[in-house]
Parts: structure tokens; C-alpha cells; sequence
């Protein structure tokens, strides 16, 4: 049976209810309870103590006058009466404009109202100024909208604990001397934090529907001093507060936060309370091969080592909190496909947890498991830094799940490449796979087209399409060279003429198809063309010799022509 886990601090905190997942932090006792009570919970205490004293405020018995202003620009006519010959007149206002013109929601109308001791009746734009702190609390959940505060220019501090209708909260970021923000509903989301920017000091986001993304907007709000999540398992990271250079408080207990080693890079931070992460609930699951598992089939057990647990958390000096070794349900929890184990076949060590009574049938269908335990790290038994003056990562959860595959990797089959000699004219490529899958060498990935070579299709490997086995297998591809075409042509001169090795070469055709130009070949031999003579001069490109000549100088100036024979 899944169950949620409760304990309580020494002073209460109302925290909301977590039902998700089967053990999680929800609250705990601090052996240093002087420290927390002062440090951690002073905020929620003040707050508490605000919004009772708020709710406890009655509505100003003023009432609105019912006197009705005369229409401005006309007056009321005179009246005589019998005794007397005087005149009576009436004094011109204005009339003013109704407070739904300019604050259309009514549950917004009767806070503001509330706050500075009139009806909402009697509202004016003017009073709007009066207005330095605003408290939205449960009991207002059916406000929608916050048209109307734009005129709360003296607003320092804005509360709203409440899962209300508002969307839009833009308005907020332009009033010039708001300082402090708490928007606590799970109405709040990534898309409608607005952009503070530099305007505010202290902002507190607890039980709201933002995840990670809002950091792009908090990483800019650089003023920021103290900064707020908690009750959020979509927090898994403080590393982009590193921009808040002048953040001194981080509050981030009960959210899903793995590495607290970006602190280092926060020289301002003294004060962390992250009590009760609840790790991993948003990691896709990790693939892992049956193998791993070490499945003894006489003793019937598995044994899942706690190396293999992923995005473990870690201290701010790299030290890695141990789970919990209690096979008790409250503390452990293992299930085979979703249906938990009983905790009498759990064996827990601070290296790994065996599984008992797993038959080879129970073994053999096992696609999935799941692994949710409490952390070992009581106050006290992981470092802190000199410089904080409260620092808590103490109790917490991990949750991760694996999804098992049945199969055992091959070495591979290795494909070669060798020329009619046997030599190695490519590198080798390895293919991959589980035993008893195919694979097939014979597509363009392995069939290789090779510069300079054919693929001699009259000497295909056998095995180019097998399957994979426990053994290493090799297959080989053998190719031709292609033939090297070289051209050169005979010549005579006479003597005295001038000769050149470019003179008698005629180009060819590389292996690869390419031409071949003359500074691509060597040349042996040469021409005296001051003696008569027969002269034999051999183009060699790539080991392919081809001679041109012989040269053929005559005793007589022109009376021969000389011959270059191939």
C-alpha cells in the first residue's frame, strides 16, 4: 500500500497537501530548532499574523452620502415661499465616476476597500494612493482581475495566497514602488509571472504552477534579496539564480531540486532552507538491461545496485546523501510493473537493495520497477558553508523507474575492407546489436564506395546478413583497383632542338576517374639534344610505369625524325 509520509516541525507550518506519489517530504523535526524557528519560519509566522489580522478588519462604517449631485452645468430653480421674498440655490459638483468604471471586479473592490476602511461604494481613483501593502487571501479565490491597482503608485507589498481567476498580473510590474511580491496560487503560472526586472527586492512563488522556464524572468530580476519556491516539484534547479548577485535568502523547501552546488558561485547567499526535496518525479524513465539486474535463478534474487540511480542529490561540496537501508513501507518503496513488493523480500544496504522470491517467470516478464525512498541526510550529518548563517537539505525523497529490456548486447559484427592483396584500404566500422537480432551488411552504410576501387561483386562475403551473436564476427568486402590509364606519344627531333618532359605526355586517367596532370606523375630519364641518339623517357604515376621513347637524334640536323615508343 502506497502511503505519504507526515511529520512536524516544532512549529507549525501550513503546508498544502501532496498527493502524487507515494512517499514524499512533507515536513520534519529540526534537532537545530532554536535556528528554524527564528530563521525559517519567521517569514511564514509574520504572514500568518498579517493575513489574520486582515481578515479580522471589519468593513468602515461609513455609509455612502445619499445626497445625488445635480447634473454639472445646471442649476435648480428658486423657490418663495408665502412668508418671505428670498431665494434659495443650489451649490454645483461634480459627479464622480463609479468605482466598476475603473475596478470592474467587485471581490477586488471590497479588498482595496477593506484595506483602506471604506465601502467600495465610496471608492475613489484618489484613494488608490493610499494603498502601501494589498492582501488577497483564500476567501477571495473568485477574484479575476486586478484592473484598478495600476493606480496603487505607493504600493510596496503585494499578498496573494489564494487559487483565484486572475491570468494576468502584468499590471503589477509597472507600479513604481512595489518591492515585495508573493504570488502563492496555482493560478500563477511561466507565462503570467510578470517582468519585474530590476524593481523588485523579494519574491515568493511557493504553491504555484511555474516550473524551471521561470527563471528567463527571475535571472533579470538582479535587486532581488530573497527569493521564494516552495511546495513545487517542478523546481529542479538554482543554477540560474547565479545572476541574482545580491540574493542573500533562497526558500526552496519541498521541491524536486538534485544539486545544490551552484551556491558556490552565490557569494551573497547566507541563508538556505531546502528541506524535503522530492527528487526525480520529473525524469523520463532509464533503460536498462535485464543483465544489470544480476538475476540469480537458484537463490531467486535481483540485486539493483544504487550506482545505477540517476541525478542523485548533492551537497554543495559534492558529497551524495545515502538512501535510507529501512525496508519499512514508510521509508522504502519497490514495485515489479507498477504492483509494490512486499517489504519482507527487500534486503536494503548502503550499496544497493536485493530483491527476494523473484522467480525465473516473475524475472522473465519484468518490463518495469520502480524505486522511491527517503534520504539518509538528518541535520547534521552533511557539511555546511562557513558563510551561511541557516543551511538545512535535510530529509527528502528519490524516485526513479527503469524500464527493463530482455536482451544481451553482441559484440558486434566488424566489417573490413581489403584489396586483392588482403591489405586494409578503409578503416573498419563496427555494427551493433543484441544477441539473436539481424543485421544485414549490404546497404550503402557498409557496401562502401572506395576512391580508387571496385567492390569485386564476384567475392561477396557469405555472412554479409546474419545475426548477432555472443562472438565477435567479422565481415570482408574485397575490391579491385581500378586500372590507371596513362598516354604519352613518340617524337623526333634534330639536334639542337629544345625538348621538354611535357612535350611527349599526354594525360591520363586516375583510379578515382580524375585526370592526371604531369606534376601528378614522375619522370625518369632525359634528352641530350646536342647528341644524335635514341632516348627512353618512363612516366610513372601511382606505381604504374609506362615508357615513352625511344628519342631519336640524327647526324644530321632534321634528316631523321626520332621515335618515343611506349
Amino acid at each position: 500500500m502506497k502511503k505519504n509520509l507526515y511529520s512536524l516541525f516544532t512549529c507549525s507550518i501550513v503546508l498544502s497537501s501532496l498527493s502524487t506519489f507515494p512517499i514524499r517530504s512533507i515536513a520534519e523535526t529540526s534537532t537545530n530548532s532554536s535556528t528554524l524557528n527564528s530563521t525559517v519560519l519567521s517569514e511564514s509566522l509574520n504572514t500568518t499574523s498579517s493575513v489574520n489580522s486582515l481578515s479580522s478588519t471589519t468593513e468602515s462604517s461609513a455609509t455612502p452620502n445619499s445626497t445625488v449631485a445635480p447634473i454639472p452645468g445646471t442649476t435648480e430653480p428658486s423657490t418663495a415661499d408665502s412668508q418671505s421674498s428670498s431665494a434659495s440655490s443650489t451649490t454645483l459638483e461634480p459627479r464622480t465616476a463609479s468605482v466598476d468604471s475603473w475596478m470592474p471586479d467587485p471581490v477586488l473592490q471590497q479588498i482595496v476597500a477593506k484595506t483602506i476602511g471604506k465601502t467600495k461604494d465610496t471608492l475613489t481613483k484618489e484613494d488608490m494612493t493610499k494603498i502601501t501593502g494589498l492582501y488577497i487571501q483564500n476567501a477571495d479565490n473568485a477574484i479575476a482581475s486586478l484592473q484598478g491597482l495600476e493606480l496603487a503608485t505607493n504600493l510596496d507589498y503585494f499578498y496573494m495566497n489564494s487559487n483565484n481567476q486572475i491570468t494576468d498580473f502584468s499590471i503589477l510590474a509597472a507600479l513604481p514602488k512595489l518591492k515585495q511580491v508573493y504570488l502563492m496560487g496555482t493560478n500563477v503560472n511561466d507565462e503570467n509571472v510578470p517582468n519585474f526586472g530590476t524593481t523588485i527586492t523579494r519574491l515568493n512563488l511557493s504553491g504555484s504552477s511555474v516550473t524551471d522556464k521561470v527563471y528567463d524572468k527571475i535571472s533579470k530580476m538582479t535587486n532581488l534579496e530573497s527569493l521564494t519556491f516552495e511546495s513545487n516539484m517542478n523546481i529542479t534547479t538554482i543554477e540560474p539564480a547565479i545572476t541574482l548577485t545580491k540574493l542573500t535568502e533562497l526558500r526552496v523547501q519541498f521541491c524536486g531540486i538534485t544539486d545544490f552546488r551552484p551556491i558556490n558561485q552565490m557569494p551573497t547567499l547566507t541563508q538556505l532552507a531546502a528541506f524535503g526535496q522530492n527528487t526525480g518525479r520529473n525524469d523520463p524513465a532509464t533503460a536498462i538491461n535485464a543483465n544489470a539486474l544480476n538475476y540469480d535463478a537458484d537463490k531467486q534474487t535481483i540485486y539493483v545496485p544504487f550506482s545505477i540511480m540517476p541525478n542523485r542529490m548533492t551537497n554543495y561540496d559534492g558529497y551524495i546523501p545515502p538512501f535510507t537501508t529501512s525496508n519499512s513501507d514508510s521509508q522504502t518503496y519497490f514495485d515489479f510493473n507498477g504492483v509494490q513488493l512486499d517489504s519482507s523480500r527487500l534486503a536494503i544496504t548502503d550499496e544497493g537493495i536485493t530483491v527476494s522470491g523473484v522467480t525465473q517467470d516473475e524475472f522473465d516478464q519484468l518490463k518495469t520497477f520502480k524505486y522511491n525512498a527517503r534520504l539518509n541526510n538528518p541535520a547534521g550529518s552533511y557539511n555546511q558553508p562557513d558563510r551561511f548563517t541557516f543551511y538545512a537539505i535535510s530529509s527528502g525523497t528519490y524516485l526513479h523507474q527503469f524500464d527493463v529490456q530482455h536482451t544481451t548486447p553482441s559484440p558486434g559484427v566488424t566489417i573490413k575492407y581489403v584489396d586483392e592483396d588482403g591489405d586494409n584500404i578503409h578503416p573498419p566500422q563496427i555494427y551493433n546489436g543484441n544477441v539473436g537480432e539481424d543485421y544485414d551488411t549490404t546497404s550503402e552504410t557498409y557496401q562502401l564506395a572506395i576512391d580508387g576501387y571496385t567492390l569485386d561483386n564476384t567475392q561477396l562475403p557469405e555472412n554479409a546478413v546474419g545475426k548477432f551473436t555472443a562472438d565477435m564476427q567479422t565481415v570482408i568486402y574485397i575490391y579491385k583497383r581500378n586500372d590507371v590509364t596513362l598516354k604519352a606519344h613518340d617524337s623526333m627531333i634534330s639536334v639542337g632542338d629544345p625538348w621538354d618532359p611535357a612535350d611527349n605526355f599526354d594525360g591520363g586517367i586516375a583510379p578515382n576517374g580524375e585526370n592526371i596532370a604531369l606534376s601528378d606523375v614522375s619522370v625518369k630519364g632525359t634528352v641530350n639534344n646536342q647528341t644524335a641518339g635514341k632516348y627512353e623517357i618512363t612516366y610513372t604515376y601511382a606505381r604504374v610505369p609506362i615508357e615513352a621513347g625511344p628519342v631519336i637524334l640524327p647526324l644530321q640536323k632534321r634528316q631523321l625524325q626520332w621515335l618515343i615508343r611506349w
